[in-house]
């Protein structure tokens, strides 16, 4: 009877282990689970800021384009009115 009693409070003790250990993991995943909502939603604001610096760096490009080509054309028409003001000059003389 006394080793019956102490099988039964052996196997008691198991399931309060069990237990305990059931309610760890359970604390434990629900705090994975707030760990992994967070990490997401700053996954999601570093894919939106990749984004906006990918729209950036394209805006840039286009300015950088758009800028040569208003450089050429500014260096044209200097050419040009130096040579319009070369005939005026040599108009006058």
């Amino acid at each position: 009877m006394s080793g019956e009693l102490n099988n039964i409070t052996l196997l008691e003790e198991k399931v309060r282990k069990v237990t305990d250990l059931i309610q760890s993991l359970q604390k434990e995943r629900s705090t994975l689970a707030q760990r992994l909502q967070k990490v997401e939603a700053e996954k999601d604001a570093l894919q939106k800021h990749q984004q906006v610096s990918v729209a950036r760096e394209e805006e840039n490009r286009r300015l950088r384009q758009q800028l040569e080509k208003l450089e050429v054309e500014r260096q044209d028409l200097r050419s040009r009115v130096q040579r319009m003001l070369d005939l005026v000059s040599g108009i006058d003389h």
